[in-house]
Parts: structure tokens; sequence; C-alpha cells
């Protein structure tokens, strides 16, 4: 598949107000932001893995798109065309114009599980507010900002609701889920099956022990995590994800994404492959993210040659053991799709999740409205159309 070339947008010089400016970067210049990136990434109001820089960037760069994101950066103004800290950065996609789409989307890609713009914990609702301003002024055909995958106990939609209730308007809400989180730290939970299906984990482990030496190992040096990525591709691509196509080796482009953010993440101690081997021979493996006090168990593969003893379950038991033991994770994430099986059996806890409409000012009320029913009508006819192809394909959702 031929790339896609990227938006270069580059707003010079950075629009100022109220002792802020608001700049437009495209992918292919944000790479210069990086530090200023980095550290507000650290004191974020909501802490995002799939926006910190050693994924972001490794997206933008190799993962196939229609258009690339351009990333609207809010700075303190030190002083006269002088960029201060960073305070706001949101990676958006904007419809082309004369067009009748109206909404301009957090960026989207199918390996991130959160949209969470970044917003300084203490300046956020200025970030927001000159964000949108600025969308306002420059797409004047924009009625409103569309934010994926947000969780709705987070400080992200109480800030998000906080401007829109200012605005005197409420937010359009849509695909409200749950998706399984498993709570670590001090208030560490019980996990795992309970009753017959406890017993049958156990069972299925001593069944496994027969077949030789069972070891656990959690790789993060970069060395480890080189090596590791391309056992854990390897080991994906063999199952049902290779033979589907779907798989992280799919894709060329997918692949190069995946080689690129594992070894950054790596460089930064963000990241784990874990390992669930018999005779130094990997049976299950998964891949998990860091983010300040968080943890996102990203993906999981097994060898299906195994599956009558579920290694994928043996392995969840494991990895939940440790990080709810560590009191520096308070909380990981599933990354699952709502209704997962596998991990809702193991994790009781819930995150919602929503997918949230926020107007650009008070005077796009009508656009909005229409905007809003004209999304909802969109998602509609795409779940009808799933459910057809599904069906067709006799496929699970």
């Amino acid at each position: 598949r031929a790339p896609v070339p990227a938006v270069v947008v580059k707003l010079e010089p950075p629009r100022r107000a109220r002792g802020y400016m608001v700049e437009a970067v495209g992918a292919d210049h944000i790479s210069e932001f990086i530090e200023s990136w980095e550290d507000l990434h650290g004191r974020a109001l909501e802490s995002n893995v799939f926006l910190d820089p050693a994924f972001a960037i490794a997206a933008c760069q190799h993962l196939p798109a229609v258009r690339r994101p351009i990333f609207v950066l809010v700075h303190e103004e030190r002083g006269p065309q002088q960029r201060g800290r960073l305070v706001g950065l949101t990676p958006i996609t904007l419809p082309k114009r004369n067009f009748s789409d109206s909404i301009a989307r957090g960026f989207e890609h199918k390996f991130a599980a959160l949209g969470m713009p970044l917003y300084d914990h203490h300046q956020g609702a200025h970030a927001l507010e000159m964000t949108l301003e600025w969308l306002a002024e420059e797409r004047p055909d924009i009625a409103g900002l569309l934010l994926s995958d947000l969780p709705k106990g987070g400080p992200v939609f109480s800030l998000l609701r906080r401007h829109a209730t200012r605005l005197g308007r409420t937010l359009a809400v849509f695909d409200e889920r749950e998706r399984a989180v498993l709570i670590g730290g001090k208030a560490g939970e019980a996990f795992g099956p309970q009753g017959g299906k406890l017993k049958e984990a156990r069972r299925l482990r001593r069944r496994m022990e027969q077949l030789g030496a069972v070891t656990y190992r959690s790789l993060r040096a970069p060395a480890d995590i080189r090596q590791g990525a391309e056992l854990f591709m390897a080991l994906e691509d063999s199952g049902w994800k290779g033979a589907r196509g779907t798989s992280l080796l799919a894709d060329p482009s997918v692949t190069t994404f995946a080689r690129a953010m594992t070894r950054l993440m790596a460089r930064k101690g963000k990241i784990s492959i874990e390992s669930l081997e018999i005779d130094g021979k990997p049976v299950a493996m998964g891949l998990v993210l860091e983010s300040n006090n968080r943890a996102y168990f990203w993906k999981l593969a097994y060898d299906e040659a195994f599956a009558r003893y579920s290694p994928g379950v043996q392995l969840t038991l494991e990895l939940s053991r440790r990080l709810s033991a560590r009191e520096d994770v308070a909380l990981v994430d599933s990354c699952a799709r709502p209704g997962h099986a596998m991990i809702e059996r193991l994790w009781p806890q819930r995150m919602s999740l929503a997918d949230v409409f926020i107007p650009v000012g008070r005077s796009s009320a009508p656009s909005f409205e229409t905007a809003t029913r004209r999304e909802q009508a969109r998602r509609a006819l795409r779940s009808v159309a799933k459910k057809a192809f599904l069906a067709a394909t006799g496929r699970r959702a």
C-alpha cells in the first residue's frame, strides 16, 4: 500500500490570545516539539499512553490513514512571539472544505484505546478554550470537535462538560460502553475466576506443567523488547489473526509502526513484554504499556496448538497477580472491546467510556444539532452494516 502523504500545516506566527499562543503543526513537524510534548505528558490532567510521543509519532509516521492529523498546540506566552510551557496538545483530523461533514475529529486509529487530548493539570480549561477558539476561527464551517474513547469518570470528560455548560450547551455523547479494568496498588482487588471455573483454571495449569517446565518472563530491557516484539508478532501471526489478515505482521506499515513504537517505548521504560513459556518456548505473550501510575494490557497472543490449556488465561492470571501487587500501578486498563469474554470473567471492575462531541462555540448551535443528528445516523448505518457483515461471514463481533 502506498504511503499517504502527511498534511503539511505549520502556522507562522502562532496566534496570540490572552497570554497564550496557539498554532497547528502537521505530523511532519511535530517532532520539533517533542521535548515540550514529553513535559506536558508528565503533568497532563489525565494520562493517555497513546499520546505518549513514542507511541503517537510512530503511529503518525507509519500507520496507513486517509489523512494525517494536525496537532493544535497551546503554549503559554513567555514574551512577544516566545513560546512558554506547552499546556495543550490536541491531534485532530479535519474534513475537506466545502464537504458535507462539519465535524473535526480527534486522531483515531485502531491501535489506540483512549482518545483524551493532553491538557495541563492546572491550565486545562484555558487550553481547551484556546483550542476550540482556534478551530472556530480557522474553520468556520466546523460545528464541533468529536473525541473518541473518553473515560466518563475522568477529568477530561468533566472538563468538556463544564466548558459546554459555560457555553450554555450540552455535550452530545455517543456509544456509551464499558470495558474491564483491574484495580492495583493499595486498593487492589480480588480477580480471577471463581468456584468451578477457578478449579478448572488450576487443573489446566497442572496439565500444562506435565508438558514441561512452565516459566514466566517479564521483558523490559530495550534489547529484550526488540527480540520479544519479534517473537510476539510471529506468535500472533501464526494464529487466527494471521489467517484473517489482522495481525501486526499482515501489513508492512503496521509492522514498522509496531517495531518503532516498542523500541521507543522501551528506551523510556514504558513497555514490558510478558511471556508464558514451556521449556523456553512462548505459548502466550502479552504487550503491556505504562504511563504514570497506569498500565495498559494492550495486546495478547497465544499458540493455538496449546489452546486446550487456555494459555492466554494462564498468562493473564499471572500478569494480574504481578500488576495488582505493584503500589505504583493504580489501575490496569484491559484495552479490550466491551463484552470480551475472557478478560471480563477475570477482571470484575469496569470503566465507562463514551465518544463526546463538543460545540466549538455558542454560534454553532444550529449546525451542531444538525451535525449531531448526522453522526447518530452514520453510526446507526455502520452498526447495521457491521451486523450484516458478521452474519454473512459467520464471525463474532
